[in-house]
């Protein structure tokens, strides 16, 4: 299995809406499928439903000219499933949620119903008051309230994403992309196999060599 981060760019509550950064986010993933194996399944996970709808808002409708499922909630991901595995046995078919999504927490994919993840932005919980609150009980104490409150469940989100891909590696070839800065910066907190196998690559690596060579 291969893994890869993308270093040279990053998804930030500042800047990922901008028009620079959703067109980038939009060349990545016809990057991504283009390079696939012609059959197989692919996902893509923002960061955050409100990011994921920002997205396809802007870029509707996001036409690849394969089998596409866009999951926004537990219900759909429960009966669009099915669908995308057959359609994944006999073709490239794609699916578009966000890191919460139960999709990437406990369902298995055998085969090629899953060939690929594509993480976009660092899935760090969203900041609010009661993240703040808990941040600063955990810097009292003397721990790192960022590491302990923020940090952490991003790197276990990812590792969950991930954990998807991680059957049937004997007889196909598989990756993930990592596409932000962050996942290279935090790879210490990551697992030992996962943290020395991380490749870091550029951006235009991403869209314009095949990840699947």
């Amino acid at each position: 299995m291969l893994f890869f981060s993308v270093r040279d760019v990053e998804f930030t509550h500042r800047n990922r809406l901008l028009k620079e950064y959703l067109d980038i986010v939009d060349r990545s993933i016809k990057a991504f499928i283009e390079a696939s194996p012609p059959v197989g399944g692919l996902a893509v996970f923002f960061p955050s439903i409100e990011y994921m709808n920002s997205y396809i808002n802007q870029y509707t409708p996001p036409v690849w000219g394969i089998p596409t499922f866009i999951l926004r909630d537990g219900s759909e991901a429960v009966n669009a499933i099915g669908v995308f595995k057959e359609n994944a046995r006999v073709t490239k078919s794609l699916i578009i949620t966000y890191a919460q999504n139960p999709i990437g927490e406990g369902i298995n994919f055998l085969e090629q119903e899953l060939i690929g993840v594509m993480i976009i932005g660092f899935p760090l919980p969203q900041y609010n008051q009661w993240g703040f609150l808990k941040s600063r009980y955990y810097g009292k104490l003397g721990i790192s309230g960022f590491t302990t409150t923020f940090l952490f469940p991003a790197i276990s989100t990812t590792i969950q994403i991930i954990g998807r891909l991680l059957r049937d590696l004997d007889r196909h070839k598989k990756v993930a992309v990592l596409l932000d800065g962050r996942f290279y910066r935090y790879r210490k907190y990551m697992p030992k196999w996962l943290m020395s196998r991380i490749k870091p690559i550029r951006l235009f690596q991403l869209l314009n060599e095949s990840l699947w060579r």
